[in-house]
């Protein structure tokens, strides 16, 4: 009996193998070949655009903002890339991407998907740099798996951080306005003006707060009387700039603005007819826009005098308060309370305490748009502070004293007070 159902079983078996021979194989070449292949494929479809691609790359799924790169591709690895990247915070270690082209090397590879990566150092290098951003980076990704693809547009998505980046094929209107250097004019437009008005049909205005060092920009319109907002990351291109997320107000859907290159202003096309975005006053977007003017002494370009100003404040605070463990001045800004209505304080830190020196004064404008300031209020830390502060406060107070302010011209997100009538008074800050 046993010998039997041995046999049966060898049988059963020659059986299956027989069968197992006569079905048909899914693919006639292995999945390695197939990989190679796929991996040919896309690097032939990189390297033959004729203009290159254009890549909208969006570290941190666009938290971190977002960034254009025009990339030329080559056959054996090598690709050009030119970039809005300007550094961090003004620092990079290659400079700026919209003046100079940098040749650099890629690869693709078939990992857990087709990849792409860029394998030596470039502007996006940059991004993932862990000097920035307490060793994080901007959260990018060298290495950016292929998601979608057609003859136009591929998508990808970065293997570690989510990087989104969308590649579309570069038009010769886009590679001709590249090479005549508007990378570089359309960067200058938007750093220079950051805050805009535009009229929509009906005679609506909606208004733009481009912030170009978060690259987020927002766009705050009206709706049933209520001021509501959109905020996207964009990200600078030869022709203007590009907002990653559509935006409808006003039943208008528009994810770009235009750069006109001659004027050097931005603008929209509405229903078809051209609108510039206007640049809205240092005097409106006070208490609009931005509310806080803070004067950091080590911003670049800082003006000297101001510098040590504020380093005879801080010694000043320091021999009144030297009970006080590790007192330091931290902080000094102007700061919008209502219309007519500012605060000067000083920010003064004893390890993790904090101490705010504060001064109010009533704030207006002659007819030349110059400020004058005239103290109303003192707290208690501005009273017992007085003569530690006096270097700045006396020059603020002092009647007759106006002050002309305005965005720096290099840079629309930092203001300038300048003296009237002292004219080597001079000092920079932040405006958010």
């Amino acid at each position: 009996m046993k010998k039997i159902f041995i046999y049966i079983l060898l049988f059963q078996l020659a059986f299956l193998s027989c069968k197992k021979s006569e079905v048909e194989p899914l693919f006639t070449t292995s999945a390695n070949q197939r990989a190679a292949d796929a991996i040919a494929t896309y690097k032939k479809q990189l390297s033959d655009a004729q203009y290159g691609w254009k890549a909208f790359y969006y570290p941190d799924g666009g938290n971190a903002g977002g960034y254009t790169f025009y990339l030329k591709f080559d056959a054996t690895g090598k690709v050009t890339m030119n970039s809005d990247f300007d550094g961090i915070n003004g620092y990079s270690y290659l400079g700026s991407g919209y003046n100079t082209a940098f040749e650099t090397t890629y690869q693709l590879k078939a990992l857990q998907k087709p990849t792409l990566i860029f394998d030596s150092y470039s502007y996006i290098s940059e991004l993932v740099n862990p000097d920035y951003n307490g060793g994080t980076g901007q959260l990018a990704d060298l290495e950016l798996a292929y998601q979608t693809v057609t003859d136009d547009k591929i998508t990808f998505t970065g293997n570690f951080n989510s990087t989104q980046m969308v590649l579309t094929k570069v038009t010769q209107t886009e590679y001709d306005a590249l090479n005549k250097g508007y990378l570089k004019t359309s960067f200058e437009t938007g750093i220079k003006n950051i805050f805009y008005v535009a009229p929509f049909p009906g005679g609506i205005n909606a208004a733009f707060a481009l912030d170009f060092t978060a690259k987020q920009g927002t766009v705050y319109y009206l709706k049933d009387n209520s001021e509501l907002s959109i905020t996207s990351a964009f990200s600078i291109t030869a022709t203007g700039l590009h907002f990653k997320d559509p935006i409808t107000i006003y039943g208008i859907t528009f994810q770009d603005l235009t750069l006109d290159p001659v004027k050097k202003v931005y603008y929209l096309t509405l229903n078809g007819t051209r609108v510039d975005l206007v640049k809205v006053p240092f005097s409106s977007a006070m208490g609009s826009f931005g509310s806080i003017i803070y004067f950091d002494p080590t911003i670049i370009g800082q003006d000297a005098n101001y510098k040590a100003l504020f380093a005879t404040i801080n010694q000043n605070i320091k021999t009144q308060l030297s009970s006080l463990p590790n007192v330091q001045l931290y902080y000094v800004y102007f700061e919008y309370v209502s219309v007519g209505v500012w605060n000067l304080n000083f920010s003064i830190y004893s390890n993790s305490t904090r101490y705010n020196a504060t001064y109010t004064y009533k704030v207006s404008q002659d007819t030349k748009g110059n400020y004058s300031f005239v103290r109303s209020l003192t707290n208690a830390n501005g009273s017992f502070l007085a003569k530690s502060t006096k270097p700045l406060t006396d020059i603020i107070e002092t009647k007759g004293n106006t002050f002309n302010i305005d965005y720096d011209p290099a840079n629309g997100s930092i203001v300038v007070v300048k003296g009237v009538n002292i004219p080597s008074f001079v000092m920079k800050g932040y405006f958010f």
